[in-house]
């Protein structure tokens, strides 16, 4: 009786340090992704809003945001808040998360979301920023600007 109980001990001992192991490097995945979106977010706010420039964003949009803003709207909506806010004077920082996924299909997926805020001439910005990883590299899947000077 003692070595099936004990095979199935072993068993279980065994389980538990794969799936122990497979959430570490989930973890590790998760932060060190997590670490490199901020740094993303870090130097592409400042890029794309210290001259509201479209090309900017353009380099760094996903390919689903292209779609779903064309350029022409890019540019009206940035010389909009250009006009509102003005150029930005101090960027803040950025803080958020990154969702980690494996599929048998596609492989690693991750997607971050940051907020980050920002002092311009004319007011204070928060910036959503959602980001996709597509080919080890960060790509912008959409932006949401609030501020108060934009009511």
């Amino acid at each position: 009786m003692k070595p099936p109980l004990r095979r199935l001990g072993v068993l279980v001992i065994c389980l538990l340090v794969i799936i122990g192991g497979v959430a570490a490097f989930f973890m590790i995945q998760a932060q060190r992704l997590r670490q490199s979106g901020r740094q993303y977010v870090d130097v592409s706010i400042p890029a794309i809003m210290s001259t509201w420039d479209p090309d900017e964003l353009d380099h760094r949009a996903s390919p689903e945001l292209r779609l779903a803003m064309p350029r022409d709207e890019v540019t009206a909506m940035f010389a909009a808040l250009h006009e509102r806010l003005g150029p930005m004077e101090t960027y803040e920082g950025c803080d958020g998360e990154v969702t980690l996924s494996y599929t048998l299909d596609e492989g690693k997926a991750a997607r971050g979301t940051y907020e980050a805020a920002a002092k311009c001439a004319k007011g204070t910005l928060k910036i959503q920023v959602d980001l996709i990883y597509v080919n080890n590299n960060w790509l912008i899947r959409n932006l949401t600007f609030t501020s108060a000077a934009l009511q």
